[in-house]
């Protein structure tokens, strides 16, 4: 390319068409059960979707014509719409691995749950991660928010408050040995 001639800028809508065929590629392979193809589908929609208004900046620093007026709210809300979705379609593919890294679950479900504050796959998702974790609590807490009522949603509620009920008496022996004097 010639000094001259000035690089083409992606459009936000090329790059949400482009975000959108990604995400319909990873469900396609999600469904196939093939969860790390998935994976990988889904995070290329979230780096065009994170792209989107860069070019106003990028097109400014290169002299390049940029519109310099913010980016439309329908843009916008159809980007956040779609990355949220990307998120939790993440988590969920994560969740099937053999080795999840359930730290990352979690701050997939916190980016969907930031866009869309009672999504009941990501309370649900987030919910299973904290337990994982052993953060009964917290896994307790957002699996009752969210309002899922399916064999797999009790089973974990049960296991929250027996882990809940195994971390409390294990406190209280800790305790009771700190406080025993010797004989």
């Amino acid at each position: 390319m010639e000094s001259s001639e000035k690089p083409k800028l992606v459009s936000d809508k090329e790059k949400i068409e482009t975000a959108e065929r990604f995400k319909k590629e990873g469900n396609e392979q999600y469904k196939a059960k093939n969860y790390k193809v998935a994976i990988g589908k889904y995070h290329r929609a979230i780096i065009q979707l994170k792209a989107v208004g860069q070019n106003r900046n990028i097109g400014n620093l290169m002299g390049l014509s940029a519109d310099s007026t913010d980016i439309p709210t329908e843009v916008k809300d159809r980007t956040n719409t779609l990355k949220a979705d990307c998120y939790n379609n993440l988590a969920a593919c994560m969740l099937q691995q053999e080795e999840p890294s359930y730290e990352k679950i979690v701050e997939h479900c916190n980016n969907v749950l930031e866009a869309s504050k009672g999504n009941v796959k990501a309370l649900y998702r987030k919910g299973v991660a904290c337990y994982h974790l052993k953060n009964y609590e917290e896994a307790l807490e957002y699996l009752q928010q969210s309002k899922q009522n399916d064999t797999l949603t009790r089973k974990y509620l049960t296991l929250c408050k027996h882990g809940i009920a195994k971390q409390e008496q294990e406190l209280r022996t800790a305790y009771k040995k700190m406080f025993t004097q010797p004989t």
